[in-house]
């Protein structure tokens, strides 16, 4: 035989041989899928570890665009709060400058008022003196110019009752004026009653009603000014009495109606 050896160790032989190469492609055979398989369950278990990065960034990204949003929105809230304070404090700035504004010109239109009212107040006191001024001195006139005639005792009756009449109108107070124009015309009569007097004796007894209720028109006149409400409601009073005497009035009765008008006024107001 071949190297001295015989069939059956060449089939022992073959057999070795061939079980060797059937043991060996076995094991490769083995070896590879076991390879596979740990591939397989590498690139697995790397697809998930990857899937698994992949899903943590995602979620931090999510979650610094969430951030990023919310911190935009959180500027932007505190942008529009800055804004709305802004222009609170502009408004309020504004409202204080209209306030003030206001304020001076209120003061102002006050002041401007007064001024006026004062004004007001003054120019009627001087057109109210100008015109009791007129009026005494047209009453002293008739006085003293009874002996002149009829004629100059009615320039001075026009220049009384255009006083009177200047010194209603200032004074709204009709009533009153037209009463005293019925004075002023009483002191007419009685001037014109003493031009018929026949003698001295008899003049002197016609003036006599005329100077007594002359002076007390004259006196009421000078008070009216400073008088309060109540002295002037005497006054008028008195007036009213003396009046009434007619051409009987003498001095003493027309002192002794001045109580009398007193008496009553106080109980009127009572």
């Amino acid at each position: 035989m071949f190297w001295n050896i015989t069939a059956d160790n060449w089939a022992l032989l073959w057999s070795a041989v061939i079980g060797a190469i059937i043991a060996g492609g076995s094991a490769a055979a083995v070896a590879m899928v076991v390879l596979r398989k740990t591939n397989k369950h590498q690139t697995l278990q790397a697809d998930r570890e990857l899937a698994f990065q992949k899903a943590q960034a995602d979620a931090a990204l999510a979650r610094e665009q969430e951030s990023s949003r919310q911190n935009a929105i959180s500027q932007q809230h505190s942008n529009f709060l800055a804004r709305v304070e802004q222009r609170s404090q502009l408004d309020r700035q504004i409202r204080e400058q209209r306030q003030l504004a206001q304020k001076a010109l209120d003061e102002q239109r006050a002041s401007l008022e007064k001024q006026l009212k004062e004004q007001r107040q003054e120019a009627w006191k001087a057109r109210v003196h100008a015109a009791i001024a007129d009026l005494l001195d047209a009453t002293l006139a008739m006085n003293m110019k009874c002996n002149a005639g009829d004629r100059d005792i009615q320039v001075e009756f026009s220049r009384m009752r255009n006083a009177i009449i200047r010194w209603g109108i200032d004074n709204s107070s009709e009533e009153l004026a037209a009463e005293a124009i019925e004075w002023v015309l009483h002191i007419n009569t009685l001037a014109t009653k003493s031009l018929d007097a026949n003698g001295a004796r008899d003049r002197t007894a016609r003036l006599e009603p005329l100077r007594a209720f002359g002076s007390a028109f004259v006196a009421v006149w000078l008070e009216y000014a400073n008088a309060s409400e109540r002295q002037r409601e005497e006054n008028w009073q008195w007036i009213r009495l003396l009046a009434e005497e007619g051409d009987k009035l003498t001095d003493a009765r027309a002192r002794s109606l001045r109580d009398v008008a007193k008496a009553e006024v106080r109980s009127e107001r009572s």
